[in-house]
């Protein structure tokens, strides 16, 4: 029994020192931790596609006011457009309090020194009487007391364009002017926001508009931007017969290039858009 009981006992001892060799799965390590690193991608986001017409929009024909290329102020910013879809009030704030000096350019008539000569693609009148004493702003008070604009696009990405004529004897100069306000109304069909868009124009050297001047600015890869109505504080369609404010500032069209004098804007239907619209209180708004 003595000499079984050795041999147990030197093969449990063989069995100890056996357990006691250290081998790779008992090592002590750090965890990898790939898996976090790429579990957030919050600092990608895919440029926004505010709707599917992008790209006929952009395809004009030559002899419209703007060059290709040119597409709405916000959406040339990518990435900050998503924020600009969920906060469209904010991408079109006033600037900070300041008194603002009007100067109509339409209101009842248009103002000497400017014309809509240049429109192109749009049959438009002056003296449309439909709506004479219909209230424009139900909170205000304001109401139309005459005359209005009417306009109707006769093509593809047609333009009411006010300019400054070469005959104007008063200029714009870029750092006095704020912005552009006018009320923009409905007929018999309503007006989605992305129907229209709005561009402001400019030059360097004239403080009248001249189509060489847009062809220079094209040239050199700063046309203007067009600002559709979604990014001017339009979050829904204008019902028929229905009257809103539209108010660009200059100073939000960040995509803009620099230039001198302001020298006319006009408002551009979208593609297969033949809807009549109106237009009355046309103001610049001026620094005082």
């Amino acid at each position: 029994m003595s000499k079984n009981f050795l041999i147990v006992m030197t093969l449990s001892c063989m069995l100890c020192a056996c357990r006691a060799q250290p081998t790779e799965a008992s090592r002590s390590e750090p965890t990898p931790t790939i898996a976090a690193i790429f579990s957030k991608q919050d600092a990608i986001v895919p440029p926004v596609r505010s709707d599917s017409n992008l790209g006929d929009f952009l395809n004009r024909d030559s002899s419209q006011p703007s060059g290709a290329g040119v597409i709405s102020t916000t959406e040339f910013a990518g990435v900050d457009a998503v924020a600009a879809l969920n906060q469209p009030d904010a991408m079109n704030a006033a600037p900070d309090a300041m008194p603002v000096r009007e100067v109509m350019l339409y209101d009842e008539g248009l103002l000497s020194g400017w014309t809509l000569e240049q429109s192109n693609g749009m049959s438009y009148s002056l003296n449309d009487e439909v709506n004479r004493g219909v209230v424009l702003n139900s909170q205000t008070g304001l109401v139309n007391s005459g005359f209005t604009i009417r306009a109707t696009p006769q093509t593809d990405y047609g333009v009411l364009f006010f300019t400054v004529p070469q005959t104007a004897t008063n200029g714009y100069l870029r750092d006095d002017v704020l912005g552009v306000s006018f009320w923009l109304g409905t007929g018999d069909e309503m007006i989605a926001p992305e129907d229209f868009a709005v561009s402001i124009r400019g030059s360097d050297r004239l403080p009248y508009w001249a189509a060489q001047d847009d062809e220079e600015f094209q040239r050199d890869y700063r046309d203007f931007s067009e600002t559709r109505l979604y990014f001017l504080d339009l979050n829904r369609a204008i019902p028929p017969h229905t009257w809103t404010q539209i108010t660009v500032w200059l100073d939000n069209l960040v995509f803009d290039p620099t230039y001198t004098y302001v020298t006319g804007f006009y408002i551009k239907n979208d593609i297969g858009i033949r809807t009549t619209f109106y237009v009355d209180k046309v103001a610049l708004l001026l620094a005082p």
